[in-house]
């Protein structure tokens, strides 16, 4: 059946003559890319589709009964926490519950996550009269692709682009699975690299994500609710009299903004992006390449345009870690609402986190990550806009999506790319020999040393014997590189204009030429309590911070032109941690340099009052459950040690050891609002002497930090009344939005937006601090490995600096990049150098 192509732009191509759930028979013919043919492509996934699937519940009457285990919105906890924490406890989840009520239509069925779910045995289809074993997913594509094409031959059609969706289903198809012969490695490889031209030639590309079930079609009516949500602001966005809509676009937009979208809508459509296809890097190479793409779901065909806008909005608007945080939470039995997590935020950060609970309380991995449809659409938009980039670069952008075979991580890629790296499709070569040759074609190819941004953490190391300098790109890196291998999207330059000039060596090892700065003593996650975390790891820096870091600043020149320059500064701690939680993110289109900086940095003020005043307001949330009084005492105990921690901050305290951290806790609510009110004064006494003695603009406080007065402001408001503005949001609870509207409208837009740049910086990072008082952003495996020690070190040819730990003598392994607030300017080249030669294992 496959003999052999005439040409390396030869392809073959199926036409579909019968198709049904029972039997499916077509021909395959051969074309030429250089002719110009017309035909479709598919890209599917091989393996069951669909991730998220839903269950009946056992005894859907026995669910009612008040601490029935099996209650789906209610979450049990056992633990051995104080004594003033019950022994076990329930929490009742709303947005579960509403889930619960608007799908009584399915019989009380909830969903669960099974990526195993059974793929059902080979079937056979009919190819030139023989008989071709396929998967049950093309099959079922195929059974799909005649019923889509009777329906559209029997419905009389006159709008154009129906027109053109029938005639798209009439074309020759190219399926890699049938066209190809997998038997042959060879031809095999010669396809990956003919990738490119075959879905950049197909006229159409069809995107199998899957057949229909419940989940999927409510996902279609979202998909659709959305579309319908985006088209009416655009009309209000030129309706200055604002009558296109009933109500006012939301200042801080959520997944509640949305008002037509139900919980059962959101997480519907959760589960329709949980589908295999969204995560593939290959369908994101054909979706990339294709003039013009279909999505196929079940019976049904939707402009693929439509869902690549329905996820372009939601990301553009911030929504992506609260919609990934809500269905991640609905599939493992955390708390959806942020009532049940601000319980279980009071309970990690005391201590409770070592509890053991109940089984009906354990948390579970998904094995699907859920940010990697975000991925994928931000993957999308990258490429499209550059064009052909760097392999460095495209890795950055797709890294995270999946493959079958982890060579694939490479070739997938190759077709996107303009690097000619040299790197030919083999798929007899070895994984370790295929990365570490990537690895050094590209160091090679450019004598930078940006590929080592890729390095993932030690504990997620898949491929065994890879050295600590080779990527392992056939795992998620799981942020994103702050060098991703073009000078357009990296300011920094820690080791100035300095090229790699050494070589790699035979025995898997790299010489590089660095430089020692520093090591890393304090580390934290900022994942349980952020604010108090990162809060504790600053009061361990000086008030002023040690270095004079470099920042942007706009230079005016005769004539009245300006220029960006970099000029040395001296700031205070504050300013150098939040620097740091963005990664020195600070430009912005449209603003001088500086401006927006000045702007993010008060943001920084307000995210932290935001923090604050949400632990207060939990407190007044709870204060009447009697049954709860323990949540009100853990409450009170969080909202007084965040005073404390800032108190701490704003008298210039540096706090080194953790005990002496525990001995700035404010025991007593009543002493914490004391403290508060005296500071208060001082700030007013200040602000009237510097008017006095003709100050031009007397300060308060410290610079981007929440000044006493301004916390007393907000803590002494009445917190039984929700700003007008501010709507109760019907999937999270008041809480968080009777804290927000304590803020200005300047104070919520400044903490929204230094919020959403500090989850690009710090996701998959942690935040550290240095002997010498300096702090920085590093790999979670940073400070992790008992005995060993983490230095910092400036590498030649690499744009920022590096983690290693040292093995012995002048040898090192990469522990990952990193961001150190005053070194990624090229500061420490200034001054005399000792550059060392070391070797990378």
């Amino acid at each position: 059946m496959y003999d052999a192509l005439p040409n390396a732009t030869s392809i073959r191509v199926l036409d579909l003559l019968e198709a049904s759930s029972t039997r499916v028979r077509c021909t395959m013919h051969v074309v030429n890319l250089e002719t110009n043919p017309a035909y479709a492509a598919l890209s599917y996934t091989a393996r069951n589709p669909i991730t998220v699937h839903d269950r009946r519940l056992s005894d859907p009457v026995a669910l009612h009964e008040v601490g029935n285990p099996q209650l789906p919105f209610e979450r049990s906890i056992t633990h051995p926490g104080p004594a003033v924490v019950p022994k076990s406890f329930a929490i009742v989840d709303g947005a579960r519950r509403e889930y619960y009520h608007q799908t009584l239509e399915h019989v009380h069925n909830f969903p669960y996550e099974d990526v195993n779910y059974p793929d059902g045995p080979p079937r056979v289809i009919e190819v030139d009269g023989c008989a071709v074993q396929v998967g049950e997913n093309l099959f079922r594509f195929l059974a799909s692709l005649g019923e889509l094409r009777k329906q559209m031959s029997e419905e009389p059609l006159e709008a154009s682009e129906l027109l053109e969706a029938r005639d798209a289903l009439r074309l020759p198809i190219w399926i890699n699975a049938v066209c190809v012969n997998q038997e042959d490695l060879e031809e095999k490889a010669a396809h990956v690299t003919l990738a490119r031209a075959i879905f950049k030639s197909a006229l159409h590309v069809f995107a199998w994500v899957g057949p229909s079930d419940r989940l999927g079609d409510r996902a279609t009516e979202a998909i659709d609710i959305i579309l319908g949500y985006i088209h009416a602001q655009e009309l209000r966005q030129g309706d200055p009299l604002g009558i296109a809509l009933d109500r006012p676009l939301p200042e801080e937009f959520t997944m509640s903004s949305i008002l037509e979208m139900t919980t059962a809508h959101w997480f519907a459509l959760f589960a329709f992006f949980q589908r295999r296809w969204f995560r593939s890097a290959w369908a994101a190479q054909n979706i990339i390449l294709a003039r013009q793409a279909y999505m196929v779901y079940g019976e049904n065909m939707v402009d693929m345009s439509l869902v690549v806008r329905v996820l372009t909005y939601l990301d553009n608007r911030g929504l992506g870690p609260e919609f990934c945080a809500f269905g991640r939470a609905f599939l493992t039995g955390e708390p959806v609402s942020d009532p049940g997590r601000y319980v279980t935020k009071l309970l990690a950060a005391a201590n409770l986190e070592g509890a053991e609970p109940s089984p009906a309380s354990v948390t579970e991995a998904l094995v699907v990550e859920p940010k990697d449809i975000f991925t994928f659409i931000r993957g999308f938009h990258y490429i499209r806009q550059h064009r052909r980039p760097r392999l460095t670069s495209a890795l950055s952008a797709l890294r995270d999506l999946d493959t079958t075979d982890p060579r694939d991580k490479i070739f997938a890629f190759l077709g996107l790319v303009d690097d000619e790296l040299g790197i030919i499709p083999d798929y007899g070569a070895t994984i370790q020999d295929l990365y570490r040759t990537a690895t050094v074609a590209t160091i090679e190819k450019r004598l930078r040393l940006s590929i080592l941004s890729h390095v993932q953490d030690a504990q997620n190391t898949n491929i065994r014997d890879l050295p600590s300098w080779v990527p392992d790109f056939s795992v998620r890196l799981g942020r994103v590189p702050l060098d991703k291998g073009t000078t357009s999207e990296c300011d920094f330059r820690a080791s100035g204009e300095s090229v790699y000039r050494l070589a790699a060596n035979p025995n898997g090892t790299l010489g590089v030429f660095a430089i020692r700065i520093d090591t890393v003593s304090t580390v934290t996650d900022m994942d349980v309590d952020p604010v108090s975390q990162i809060l504790k790891v600053a009061l361990g820096l000086p008030a002023w911070y040690p270095d004079k870091p470099l920042s942007w600043c706009l230079v005016k020149a005769g004539g009245g032109s300006s220029s960006e320059e970099l000029r040395p500064r001296t700031v205070s701690r504050v300013e150098a941690l939040w620097r740091t939680l963005l990664a020195d993110n600070v430009k912005a289109e449209g603003y001088y340099p500086g401006e927006f900086a000045d702007y993010l940095g008060n943001g920084f003020a307000s995210w932290v009052l935001r923090d604050i005043l949400e632990t207060r307001v939990g407190i007044h949330e709870h204060a009447e459950l009697e049954k709860m009084h323990w949540v009100r005492s853990l409450g009170v105990d969080s909202f007084c040690s965040k005073l404390a921690l800032w108190s701490a901050m704003y008298d210039g305290h540096q706090v080194v050891a953790h005990q002496e951290l525990n001995n700035i806790h404010i025991p007593y609510y009543e002493r914490a609002i004391g403290k508060l009110y005296r500071k208060r004064g001082d700030e007013r006494e200040q602000y009237q002497l510097d008017l006095h003695l003709g100050i031009p603009e007397p300060t308060v406080g410290i610079l981007h930090f929440p000044t006493a007065n301004r916390l007393m402001e907000c803590v002494g408001d009445p917190v039984d009344e929700l700003d007008a503005e501010i709507a109760q949001e019907h999937l999270s609870g008041a809480y968080r939005a009777n804290a927000r509207s304590r803020l200005t409208s300047e104070e919520r837009k400044g903490a929204a937006s230094f919020e959403e740049r500090m989850r690009i910086a710090t996701e998959g990072r942690s935040l550290f601090r240095t002997p010498r008082g300096r702090i920085g952003l590093g790999p979670r495996s940073v400070g992790k490995e008992p005995g060993c020690k983490d230095e910092i070190w400036i590498l030649s040819g690499a744009d920022v600096p590096f983690i290693l730990r040292h093995e012995k003598g002048d040898r090192y392994r990469v522990v990952g990049e990193a961001y150190v607030h005053g070194i990624m300017y090229g500061e420490k080249l200034g001054a005399p150098c000792n550059w060392e030669d070391i070797i990378l294992v």
